[in-house]
């Protein structure tokens, strides 16, 4: 009569063999790291963000006038990217790329800021009498 702690001792053993026969098989391969598309993706982030933000710091209202602004600059900045990692090592387009995702909240937060909704301004007039009512 066989215990259920047999069986599963059976089954972990099976496992194991199975776990090491994949790994004894397969023979490990050092490959030099590619980074195909990164330069023109960290370049088109950066044509985006520099755009964006160009835009909110020159006062910009209209949406329509962002979603152009950073189409143009992704385009300008991906065939940028893409020379750039076309003639430089593979190292300086993984850094491109590194650079367009480390700048994508920085631009968010400021964008958001420079955007954000302001009070009106009082009339001289309007705010020298608001400051007589509150000192009575």
């Amino acid at each position: 009569m066989r215990r259920a702690g047999q069986r599963v001792g059976v089954r972990r053993m099976l496992c194991a063999a199975m776990a090491c026969a994949l790994f004894v098989t397969s023979p490990a391969r050092a490959e030099e790291t590619r980074f195909e598309g990164s330069g023109a993706v960290g370049g088109a982030l950066l044509g985006a963000e520099a755009a964006v933000l160009s835009q909110a710091l020159a006062g910009v209202r209209p949406t329509w006038a962002y979603w152009l602004g950073a189409l143009g600059g992704a385009a300008l900045g991906g065939y940028v990217g893409w020379r750039i990692e076309e003639r430089t090592r593979p190292e300086v387009s993984g850094a491109l790329l590194g650079a367009g995702v480390v700048f994508v909240i920085p631009t968010a937060v400021l964008f958001g800021h420079l955007r954000a909704p302001r009070p009106p301004r009082m009339r001289p007039e309007a705010e020298r009498a608001r400051v007589r009512s509150a000192r009575r």
